[in-house]
């Protein structure tokens, strides 16, 4: 059944009407040989989830590996990574299977919202600020994150968006990042 080479023996009785004195028998075994499988083009990879970016290194889970319905032992590559991005998974086969067999994973980008504060008053004469943001969605992974500058203020009575930019924090990584930001509202009565 497994890789490898076996003599095929075999024993054999002779017929009723057959005498042995009438025969010099002899026996010889044949070999039996299975060789390795080689899964490079049929071999089916299933993969978990696609990770969402973490902070941390992450592994995407092989499920299983087959070839023609039969599960492979293998050794994996390439199934580590930090960053957001596309990555190649390399199977190697072992055991009664030879070969390799790629497969794409990705981890995906974090969905970030950046939300200004609302506030209002009574004119008072003085400007007012809202200086703080409200970060939403799946948020910035641990230990990340970003700074934030308010362009606006709001003195006499009205209203405006409370506009503001933001830089991120040098440990933090733009590219794994879908960031969308919305100006909250000022207003003085």
């Amino acid at each position: 059944t497994d890789v490898g080479t076996s003599e095929n023996g075999f024993s054999y009785t002779l017929n009723g009407n057959t005498k042995a004195s009438n025969y010099d028998v002899t026996t010889a075994n044949g070999k039996l040989t299975v060789t390795a499988a080689d899964i490079s083009a049929d071999a089916v990879i299933t993969l978990g989830a696609n990770p969402k970016y973490s902070g941390v290194e992450q592994e995407i889970a092989v499920n299983s590996v087959t070839y023609k319905g039969l599960p492979v032992t293998f050794t994996a590559s390439g199934n580590k990574a930090t960053d957001a991005g596309s990555y190649t998974l390399t199977i190697t086969a072992n055991g009664n299977f030879v070969g390799s067999k790629t497969a794409q994973w990705s981890i995906g980008k974090r969905a970030v919202t950046l939300t200004s504060a609302s506030d209002s008053k009574v004119y008072d004469g003085t400007a007012l600020k809202a200086e703080s943001v409200t970060v939403g969605g799946d948020g910035f992974a641990n230990g990340e994150g970003a700074t934030y500058t308010f362009t606006c203020s709001q003195t006499d009575v009205g209203t405006s968006e409370n506009t503001f930019s933001y830089s991120l924090n040098a440990n933090t990584k733009a590219g794994n990042y879908d960031i969308t930001t919305a100006n909250g509202t000022l207003t003085v009565t």
